[in-house]
């Protein structure tokens, strides 16, 4: 096998991929440019090499039929030789996102866990057995590396003659699309070759697939999408309906056989490749949210106008952020909106220089999640280069971006993404007007001082490296750099109070004081006695449910900045009261809302925040502890019946000792797996 020899020869002349620390620097302010991008994208590529190279060895020691094994090293022999010859078009194959998903899951199955099945019959992606409806074996999973050696042949003009298994009717080639097959054949043959020139004298490329029940035939110019292409499209209601089957909606000139992915221009960057918006791919979504079938020419337009729009925006108004964004980004997933979520973005650690989010509205809007999505995939890639946390700690925090409480490694990665958020939105304050200027500056004060809040907390963790405490100090003196920005009154007041909303909505969602101890307290309460002494009960984290964590605030406050007439009845009535200043007015429709349902977290967040302007005793028993406030509450009304005031309960409270509450117990939530992260806003959940 040649592989062996592939292996041996990178290793005599091994190929390193270093940032310097100008880079390094520059990445951790915010932004980074087209050499860093650069320096990250190459080291990604060795990345996938590597791990195909481990993927091969694993089919080598596996359990899988001699001609499954044989099929992959004669596949990979075949890379192998391309990459010596043409090593851009390999590395154009393999940064696709789609590929690191697909290297992450077979090893998954090839490689399991302690306690899993091993071997052909692991389960696959999600977790069912490979007979289950729609599931596939490893095998199948593993013709996906035909497709991509095909792929990489195209590229490089480059004659092949390889077998692969088909999965699920089609042969995918990655960057390309997919040639979607009749028949029940399983197992295809993958041709390529040179085709009579042109009169320019351009060598076409031909492909052909065939199965034991099918033949597609191609030219290499055929497979590559136009706007002609969208008009082929099925794309009325009346076609939705006639037949909603993959095989009538196909977009192009062969409109059952072959569908193309479909770019998106990248104009005014000095680095990068063209990227995709990716509605095809088997593993496009590498986690638990649910891609979007196959788009309509409509559909399509609307991604590619509001992209071109984003697009336009951050070259003309952003600049010095396009070359960090255009370095990395290779494809756009369109996600369908979880229910009840009016938008949902997401980016994987395994599938580099993705970008997954629901249907965009806002060319604003996208400009942004592109920025904050990106960055993810920029400290992913810093990471491999230098890891930022020297070991996995059990302790989990405060994040004002997330409900639940999150590990030192998800701070980092927040507070990495909202600084270039941060200094996104401030630049909008300056260069927009009116509420739209507003707007931009309430959510800079937002982004700034959620930012600086974590950094308090990396800055004392030790289980940082010098390179994750260096990249901490980089995030730090920009947010320094911004305290003096001049921000309107208003846009900074709410501002700050959606911040103070977040910390105590999270503490009221996530620490549970000791029952022991609530018990108590609510027995000296009734029986007209001081608060104990004993100091204030130890808070348990544990991670709440989203659902209890509702509220439209967020929503309240855009609209109020924004100039828009907001409908003050119902709920969201305390919601303005305290949002234009009436705090006392707010207070009273929270606690109606508070004694209706002890349970709504965000009438009770309402309450804590109404109550913090008017100093006193009570105000500091909101401030300090809003999650004894509310469990002492509670158990007073389930021991008595009695609904005791809030203001004295909290004033009661106000003078424990708070030594004890900064300790925890270990917190009972589950780690965070490294496979992808989805982000649905909390200030909006």
């Amino acid at each position: 096998m040649l592989f062996d020899n592939y292996i041996r020869a990178a290793a005599a002349e091994p190929r390193w991929h270093q940032l310097s620390w100008s880079q390094f620097d520059e990445l951790a302010g915010g932004l980074g440019g087209a050499q860093a991008s650069s320096v990250l994208r190459s080291a990604q590529a060795s990345k996938r090499l590597l791990m195909l190279w481990s993927l091969v060895g694993q089919v080598h020691d596996s359990e899988l039929a001699v001609a499954a094994r044989e099929d992959v090293e004669r596949l990979f022999d075949i890379l192998a030789a391309l990459w010596r010859e043409h090593p851009g078009e390999v590395e154009a194959v393999v940064l696709h996102p789609p590929v690191g998903t697909w290297l992450h899951h077979c090893l998954r199955r090839l490689r399991p866990r302690p306690g899993q099945t091993s071997g052909p019959s692991l389960p696959s992606r999600s977790g069912q057995p490979p007979q289950a409806a729609g599931q596939h074996t490893i095998e199948e999973d593993l013709g996906y590396l035909g497709g991509l050696v095909a792929a990489i042949a195209l590229r490089a003009r480059i004659p092949v003659d390889i077998h692969a298994p088909v999965r699920a009717g089609v042969v995918t080639l990655p960057t390309y699309g997919q040639i979607r097959l009749r028949g029940q054949g399983d197992r295809a043959r993958i041709r390529i070759w040179a085709h009579t020139p042109d009169p320019a004298g351009r060598i076409a490329m031909r492909l052909a697939v065939d199965t034991a029940d099918d033949h597609v035939q191609l030219t290499s110019r055929s497979l590559e999408y136009t706007d002609t292409d969208a008009d082929a499209d099925a794309d009325t209601d009346a076609d939705r309906e006639r037949d909603d089957s993959p095989t009538n909606q196909s977009p192009g000139h062969h409109p059952d056989r072959w569908w193309p992915v479909r770019p998106l221009q990248l104009a005014g960057a000095s680095g990068g490749s063209p990227i995709v918006l990716d509605d095809l791919d088997p593993f496009r979504e590498p986690g638990a949210l649910e891609p979007t079938r196959r788009l309509t020419a409509a559909e399509f337009r609307h991604w590619r106008a509001v992209f071109d729009e984003a697009w336009h925006l951050l070259v003309r108004d952003h600049p010095h952020r396009v070359d960090g964004v255009a370095g990395l980004l290779r494809s756009l997933v369109p996600l369908a909106a979880p229910a009840g979520v009016t938008s949902v973005s997401a980016s994987s650690l395994e599938a580099f220089g993705s970008v997954l989010l629901s249907a965009p509205t806002d060319s604003a809007q996208l400009a942004v999640t592109l920025i904050h999505e990106t960055q993810h995939s920029k400290l992913a890639a810093i990471d491999d280069l230098s890891p930022l946390v020297a070991r996995r700690s059990p302790a989990v925090h405060y994040a004002p971006w997330r409900l639940d409480p999150r590990p030192v490694e998800g701070l980092l990665h927040g507070a990495f993404a909202f600084l270039a958020v941060a200094g996104y939105w401030y630049e909008r304050s300056l260069i927009d007007e009116g509420g739209q200027a507003l707007l931009a500056a309430y959510e800079f004060v937002w982004c700034r001082e959620s930012v600086r809040d974590v950094v308090a907390t990396l800055e004392t963790d030790e289980t940082l490296t010098p390179a994750g405490r260096r990249l901490t100090a980089g995030i730090a003196d920009q947010v320094r750099r911004w305290s003096g920005a001049a921000v309107p009154e208003l846009a900074h007041r709410l501002g700050m109070l959606e911040v103070g909303d977040c910390r105590v909505r999270w503490r009221l969602r996530n620490l549970t004081p000791e029952p022991e101890v609530i018990s108590s307290w609510a027995r000296a309460w009734l029986r007209g006695d001081p608060c104990p002494p004993s100091g204030a009960p130890v808070c348990g984290v544990r991670a709440g449910t989203p659902s209890a964590a509702g509220g439209n605030r967020v929503d309240v406050a855009r609209r109020l900045l924004a100039g828009e007439t907001v409908d003050v009845s119902g709920r969201a009535r305390a919601d303005v009261l305290l949002l234009t200043g009436r705090a006392e007015e707010a207070a009273a429709e929270y606690r109606r809302a508070v004694h209706a349902d002890g349970d709504a977290l965000a009438a009770w967040s309402g309450l804590v925040l109404s109550r913090l302007g008017t100093g006193g005793r009570s105000a500091r028993g909101y401030s300090t502890r809003p999650e004894t406030v509310r469990a002492l509450w509670l158990a007073i009304r389930r021991a008595s019946g009695d609904t005791p005031d809030l203001d004295a309960l909290a004033a009661w409270i106000a003078d424990v000792d708070d030594a004890d509450t900064r300790r925890s117990r270990p917190p009972a939530v589950e780690r965070p797996g490294r496979a992808g992260r989805a982000v649905v806003n909390p200030r909006t959940a």
